[in-house]
């Protein structure tokens, strides 16, 4: 486990740390270059050659690594970073998002529904519509007109009667399905939800179209068999161009590194592809998502580290534990305020996530399991103790994902442990309007998006966005991280802000150290990675309420301009 940050930044260097012998190939000076090192130095100029960082300093002491082939940008007076790590991440899901109909800004169900009807004018009869990104709780006007929570796809069939149509929830979590779709999954009104979902009814016990977690998956497959018909050549170009789009609007945010949080063998496939290509862009980290009995087959042939330059790594699984507090899917300890029928969902069995477990001890991997409910992480873990208690010592580091609702008496076990917590930072201010009303005042006040808690009892925190369920812009989630300001100008308990530091940090070497990349990225220090982002103003010292407005200048990747403004 790193040792506690600290929160001293000296003063400008006076020398140049360096192992650079010749001319540099890029150099850049003139501004400020936070390093994120183990002191959190500051410097004004640093070197690059072959990929790497060769020397950090004053502009002086960079100055003799200038030669006539050596590229040079004038900082004047901008900020250096180390390159952004996104903690977790769906690569794909982003590129899909941006491709499919795209319902993150809607205002309504019925403005969601508009953007749908919309495409359907532009596809043939029978051909599945995709949709991503509504949420209930994001809306000005109620779902229904007597103010039920959810919306039901009496208007989408209407606007849809020719197609199947599947729109899945912001977080995720939920989906809607108009009547086609159903009908394709073959689910009616007296079909029973597979264990871990929910189809939500009406007052007459009918359908609404409403899917909660796993119960969603019919219509999924549906849609995956339509999609089958298609050549394999059409599929993959698909997937070709979703990562295509995703990457570039990763790389557009400074996001340099990318820690993808569930794949499938299959795009783990695709991505060896793009990266043995030179086409992927970013560094990519994977989470493997597969059955137990799937993992045992393929996982210790998967594992890889560093391949393509740096650019891609398969050493980590994801388990689902629970699902998401905004469709009232995590798993509680007491019931929900709002639902007080339900203490939500269970996804993976325990004996499944134990089983993951002792593969991932097995085979040296990293288990990062979703578990956002309190019960979800105490149950978490009590698996992480019982079966690292006979790693002797080994480091793992282990994660739990999102750790979004946890009782105070399990915090002290993050650090205890060695476990991870791997945070988004943006989801306590997008939740946070809903968030007293599923948990009440004072469960929301102790355990609710508890960074400071995290951080205080001396475990790891790092960050991201989970997107595409927020954006994946990492400014947007420092703001969040330094404020928990929601939109409508109210901090959520903002006893529990990160300071500025530590809130970059764990987007940078932190975030590095959550993936066992550390010795390569993450800060900026002679031999490692040139991934660098240059900013328009200092994260440190931009007031928090302005974080979301510094413009990202230029990333870099390996020494090499992949994107400038």
């Amino acid at each position: 486990m790193l040792s506690r940050i600290l929160l001293l930044v000296i003063p400008l260097a006076t020398a140049a740390t360096t192992v650079a012998a010749e001319p540099a190939d890029l150099v850049l000076r003139g501004g400020i270059v936070i390093t994120c090192d183990a002191v959190n130095r500051q410097a004004e100029a640093l070197a690059v050659s072959k990929g790497r960082i060769v020397a950090v300093g004053t502009n002086a002491a960079i100055a003799p690594l200038v030669g006539p082939q050596t590229k040079t940008i004038e900082l004047t007076g901008r900020v250096v970073t180390p390159g952004f790590i996104e903690c977790h991440g769906h690569l794909l899901s982003l590129g899909q998002q941006r491709i499919d109909v795209d319902l993150s800004g809607c205002q309504s169900w019925e403005e969601c529904v508009a953007r749908v009807a919309e495409r359907a004018k532009s596809v043939r009869k029978g051909d599945w519509i995709i949709g991503r990104g509504w949420h209930q709780e994001h809306w000005t006007t109620p779902p229904q007109a007597d103010g039920s929570r959810y919306p039901t796809n009496a208007i989408l069939n209407a606007a849809t009667p020719d197609n199947p149509v599947l729109l899945t929830h912001g977080t995720g979590h939920m989906a809607i399905a108009n009547a086609e779709g159903l009908k394709a999954a073959g689910i009616n009104d007296e079909s029973t939800p597979p264990a871990g979902g929910e189809f939500l009814r009406d007052a007459q016990n009918r359908l609404t179209g409403v899917l909660r977690e796993t119960a969603s998956s019919a219509v999924h497959a549906a849609h995956g068999r339509w999609q089958a018909r298609r050549t394999a050549a059409e599929r993959d170009a698909d997937d070709r161009h979703a990562a295509e789009v995703a990457i570039q609007e990763c790389l557009s945010k400074g996001v340099t590194s990318f820690q993808d949080a569930g794949s499938p063998f299959s795009e783990v496939d695709l991505f060896r592809q793009l990266a043995d290509e030179g086409k992927l862009g970013l560094r990519l980290f994977v989470m493997l998502s597969a059955t137990p009995e799937t993992l045992a087959r393929r996982m210790e042939a998967a594992r890889t580290i560093g391949a393509a330059d740096g650019h891609l790594s398969v050493r980590a699984i994801k388990c689902m534990a629970d699902g998401a507090l905004g469709s009232h899917g995590a798993l509680l300890l007491k019931p929900y305020v709002d639902l007080p029928a339900s203490t939500g969902l269970r996804i993976h069995s325990l004996g499944r996530i134990e089983q993951t477990a002792q593969l991932a001890a097995k085979y040296d991997y990293q288990l990062c399991t979703h578990a956002i409910g309190d019960q979800a992480i105490r149950e978490v873990l009590d698996i992480y103790e019982r079966v690292l208690r006979g790693m002797n010592g080994k480091d793992r580091r282990w994660r739990i994902e999102h750790l979004q609702h946890i009782d105070p008496a399990d915090i002290p076990r993050l650090s205890e442990l060695g476990v991870i917590a791997s945070m988004q930072a943006n989801h306590a201010t997008s939740d946070g309007p809903f968030v007293v009303t599923r948990l009440g005042e004072e469960r929301a006040r102790v355990g609710a998006y508890a960074w400071r808690s995290v951080v205080d009892s001396g475990a790891l925190l790092i960050n991201g966005t989970d997107v595409p369920v927020e954006d994946v812009n990492p400014l947007l989630c420092l703001r969040s991280a330094v404020t928990r300001r929601m939109g409508d100008g109210k901090q959520f308990f903002p006893e529990q802000c990160l300071t500025p530091l530590e809130a970059l940090r764990s987007y940078t070497i932190d975030a590095a150290y959550g993936a066992f990349e550390e010795q390569e990225k993450g800060s900026i220090e002679p031999g490692k990675l040139a991934d660098l982002v240059i900013l328009s103003a200092s994260p440190l010292t931009t007031p928090g309420d302005d974080l979301g407005t510094l413009k990202v200048e230029t990333t870099i990747v390996g020494g090499r301009i992949v994107h400038q403004r």
